[in-house]
């Protein structure tokens, strides 16, 4: 009779002490990069090397989405991003030449896993599809005497392919339903070979460094 009442009592004490699994929590975030690309290295119609320089620079990149925290660890997040175009001068030598601006902009759209590793900082993984588009403006010819033609901007080149992304972000909250903080971001998207479509000399990978609003 007092053996029933005891452990009643401490089944109840445990149960109230033990972690309750945590539901789902909703939450959207913006993310706002200054991207970093390289040029790939690979010669155009090696070892001539017909065009000079593979395209390298810095442009904007706009992302954002919606995710899930589905334990206090980990989160699920769906995620678009929009960069800017990558342009730099570009010159083509042949028996003609061409001198342009050769441009790249790409569009992301991802699956990315969230773990909270601890305090602040979040370690993202994913992957999706990519879709890019290559163009040459300001375009002019060279012929043979030197004599310099203008010429209409070249049709943008698309091509899809997927794409890997991994960082980290480093959240600090600033009120109820907020937080901010810093980002990184490595993307890695597959380039075509030298002469294929959409091909412009730019590198598979981009370094991106800015910071990321979280909103619940």
């Amino acid at each position: 009779m007092v053996l029933a009442p005891l452990v009643m009592s401490v089944l109840a004490t445990a149960s109230a002490q033990s972690p309750r699994p945590s539901s789902p929590r909703a939450y959207g975030f913006v993310t706002a990069t200054l991207s970093i690309h390289q040029g790939n290295g690979e010669a155009y119609h090696a070892p001539a090397g017909r065009v000079a320089d593979n395209l390298s620079g810095t442009t904007w990149t706009l992302g954002g989405g919606e995710g899930v925290r589905l334990t206090p660890v980990l989160g699920l997040e769906a995620e678009v991003v929009f960069a800017g175009r990558v342009s730099a001068p570009q010159k083509f030598n042949y028996t003609v030449s061409e001198e342009y601006i050769a441009n790249n902009r790409d569009f992301l759209v991802n699956a990315i896993l969230r773990v909270h590793a601890g305090g602040p900082v979040q370690l993202v993984f994913g992957g999706g599809f990519a879709h890019t588009t290559a163009q040459h403006t300001s375009v002019v010819s060279i012929d043979s005497f030197f004599t310099r033609t203008s010429q209409p901007d070249g049709d943008p080149e698309t091509y899809s392919s997927p794409t890997l992304t991994a960082g980290l972000d480093a959240s600090f909250r600033t009120g109820a339903h907020a937080a901010i903080g810093p980002s990184f971001r490595v993307r890695w998207v597959p380039r075509p070979a030298g002469g294929e479509i959409g091909w412009n000399g730019i590198g598979p990978l981009a370094f991106q460094v800015g910071a990321t609003v979280f909103l619940r």
